[in-house]
């Protein structure tokens, strides 16, 4: 039997009414650091990309980058964008590629931990190596 938990951080209005992208078009990784469990299941990020026009509801387009929980402790990961693949959710969400001017969130998850387990994220980091 399959299991899947995760977390998603939506960009919102101050009243949380209505999603606000961000532009990350001038950005190629994120990093944070992460505390593992050495339980070798397979850990996710995924970022919302754009939207249809006036949407109501999630049909964000997502884009994802397979980690594995093969350590123990904190360990810094960085996730390149150009290395993430489209992640079909059948939402109705545009296919248009990862254009990151209109980025509606990101999220964290974990797929057959095998029983309860906690994982901790702190520091997320935004940057461009195009200067580098």
């Amino acid at each position: 039997m399959s299991t899947e938990s995760g977390v998603v951080s939506i960009f919102a209005n101050d009243a949380a009414e209505t999603w606000t992208p961000m532009d990350w078009s001038t950005l190629d990784e994120m990093s944070f650091w992460l505390f593992g469990n050495n339980t070798g299941a397979d850990l996710f990020v995924d970022i919302l990309d754009n939207r249809n026009p006036c949407s109501i509801h999630d049909d964000a387009e997502r884009y994802t980058l397979t980690l594995v929980d093969d350590f123990s402790g904190w360990q810094q990961v960085t996730i390149r964008f150009a290395d993430m693949d489209r992640k079909e959710i059948y939402n109705g969400a545009p296919s248009d590629g990862l254009g990151l001017s209109t980025v509606h969130g990101w999220g964290f998850g974990a797929v057959n931990v095998g029983g309860e387990v906690t994982y901790y994220i702190d520091d997320v980091v935004l940057r461009s190596t195009q200067s580098e």
